[in-house]
């Protein structure tokens, strides 16, 4: 399917892209070990890189903390491309570090599809916890949608086939425009 995962992985393939983790206290998940965009650690480890200040754009999101490292910021700075997933919840959040650098969204209208890609990767998830994770989401496209201006491109998955997502990001990222 078109997502982050998916896009990430494209990038990372056509540019050579490397990624910059996020920090969680999320179990890992079978597929999480091979893309190496998360960095799993306990609730007390987490803890205590954020009172140290290790941590910028922490937020609670299902039930898990998430932050990302300074030390790993820091590499985007180098020659390269760099790849850092980030919930729209924490843009404006994050702006101070991301606003030199090229942004994309996903946007959808229509999110039956994020609800069948997460019933079949969790087929335990609760009715609950399913609506809330849809709801955050009609949220965070509506948080992109209003702060678009701090996107250099958005791109409606409903309209695009995921190779074309994957082509028009890698195109504008290389000519350096959205």
């Amino acid at each position: 399917g078109v997502g982050k995962g998916y896009l990430t992985a494209q990038l990372q393939s056509a540019l050579g892209a490397k990624i910059v983790p996020w920090t969680t206290t999320r179990p890992a998940r079978p597929d999480d070990t091979s893309t190496n965009n998360r960095r799993f650690v306990t609730r007390e480890e987490f803890d205590l890189m954020q009172s140290e200040g290790l941590l910028i754009g922490v937020q609670n999101l299902h039930g898990y903390k998430y932050g990302l490292e300074q030390t790993f910021l820091g590499m985007t700075d180098r020659e390269g491309t760099y790849v850092c997933e980030i919930n729209s919840a924490n843009v404006l959040t994050l702006f101070p570090v991301i606003y030199r650098r090229f942004s994309i969204a996903l946007v959808t209208d229509d999110f039956q599809l994020l609800k069948e890609r997460i019933q079949k990767r969790e087929p335990n998830v609760g009715s609950v916890e399913l609506t809330d994770r849809l709801e955050t989401a009609v949220r965070e496209v509506g948080l992109v949608r209003a702060n678009a201006f701090l996107f250099h491109l958005q791109i409606n998955v409903d309209i695009c086939h995921e190779s074309a997502v994957a082509s028009i990001a890698i195109e504008a990222i290389r000519k350096g425009v959205g």
